[in-house]
């Protein structure tokens, strides 16, 4: 019945009304079965030709208005109920109704920042409802995404909290969007929130194969043993050494010395080497063209408020912005892009692209090509890396 009355509004209501069907189309007929004529006549009038529709109306006819009513109007007061409640907050039926949404195809093509709340203050309901609006989507713009691998802009997609979000969807985001230009970062508190309902339990093994896992300190009991077991083990050599000896007293007293070597197989990293770390202290694993690399221990640091204090800048208005293509070369050090407004990677090499913008209002230096930093100018702009440390390349 969901099916056939959304395939009715959404052929309909724009010829009808001049604007698009939304869920309160939906919602309308749904609670009362006397408005479906005028929609089933202009549906037979926009379908006379192709037939698409027939069955369409006559399942409304026949189920709907005729001998099959009573019925149904019994069997789907469930599905009233749920969809008067889906559109009960006025804020959310003003985002699920509006006429002037999101336009997700123009954020994917022209890289634009998208921010949503969900509103966990809602209830549990209705901010799931919404965050799954979103993110479903969101998920059905990057799979219809036009270009190829080479072509399409890098879009990067965040989302806090993941198991309140969890779908059986969600495994799309992790196998597919990779082919898309579409990078996702996701967190979870354990891996055992995946385990809700049979329908997800199988999206731990989808997650355990990303790319890149940061593993924060003080990690549950069986996250620590399936993180060790994914670490792999290693030949570790073992020496024991004895020492023989008879007393001076003896006629013939011997001293001698003796030692062996036995190879035996150890965890790379042990359980407790996970879990006995501050929060900030984490287990990477992470891969290097395409082969994994064994796994890191490192430190992070979260923003600190004075981070998100606005910077003082010089004014300067939308008509200073020029941007600049520099020419693609594999031979630009990584370090001289650290001077730029402005620096982006193309995705197909760290550095084969980049764009700067020039902040200066004077004519002369718009009109002027920007200045790369000496690389002596970069090295001293360049915060020291801490002793007995080293940088991510370093370790690579």
């Amino acid at each position: 019945m969901l099916a056939n009355l959304a395939i009715l509004v959404m052929n309909t209501v724009p010829v009808l009304y001049k604007r698009q069907a939304t869920p309160a189309d939906l919602q309308l007929l749904i609670n009362n079965f006397d408005l479906l004529p005028p929609y089933v006549s202009k549906l037979d009038e926009l379908d006379r030709e192709q037939k698409r529709y027939s069955f369409i109306s006559q399942y409304i006819r026949e189920d709907l208005l005729g001998k099959g009513r009573p019925k149904m109007e019994d069997q789907s007061r469930g599905t009233r109920n749920i969809i008067n409640e889906f559109l009960l907050m006025p804020e959310s039926k003003d985002v699920y109704c509006a006429q002037a949404s999101i336009d997700f195809d123009q954020i994917l093509e022209n890289g634009e920042i998208t921010v949503c709340n969900y509103d966990l203050a809602s209830g549990d309901s209705n901010a799931i409802a919404f965050g799954l609006f979103f993110l479903l989507s969101f998920n059905n713009a990057v799979l219809s995404r036009p270009g190829t691998e080479k072509t399409r802009i890098p879009h990067f997609f965040y989302v806090d909290e993941l198991p309140v979000l969890i779908h059986s969807s969600l495994e799309k985001n992790f196998s597919l969007f990779r082919k898309f230009r579409v990078a996702m970062f996701c967190a979870i508190q354990t891996l055992d929130q995946f385990e809700k309902n049979e329908t997800t339990k199988y999206l731990k093994g989808v997650i355990l194969g990303c790319a890149h896992i940061f593993v924060f300190g003080r990690s549950s009991l069986s996250d620590m043993e399936v993180f060790s077991a994914m670490a792999g083990i290693h030949d570790e050599v073992e020496e024991q050494s004895t020492v023989s000896e008879t007393a001076l007293s003896d006629d013939s007293p011997s001293l001698s010395y003796s030692s062996r070597e036995t190879c035996t197989q150890k965890n790379l990293v042990e359980e407790t080497d996970i879990r006995m770390k501050d929060f900030q202290e984490i287990t990477l694993f992470t891969t290097k063209n395409g082969r994994p690399l064994p796994p890191l221990h490192a430190r992070v640091e979260f923003l600190k408020p004075e981070d998100w204090s606005p910077q003082k800048r010089e004014s300067f208005s939308a008509e200073i912005f020029r941007p600049y293509t520099g020419p693609a070369s594999s031979a630009t050090p990584a370090s001289s892009l650290a001077g730029n407004s402005c620096a982006a990677f193309s995705g197909r090499e760290l550095v084969s692209e980049y764009c700067c913008y020039d902040f200066d209002s004077s004519e002369t230096r718009r009109s002027a090509a920007p200045k790369m930093p000496s690389p002596s100018q970069t090295q001293e702009s360049r915060p020291p890396v801490p002793d007995g440390s080293e940088s991510l390349d370093g370790l690579f």
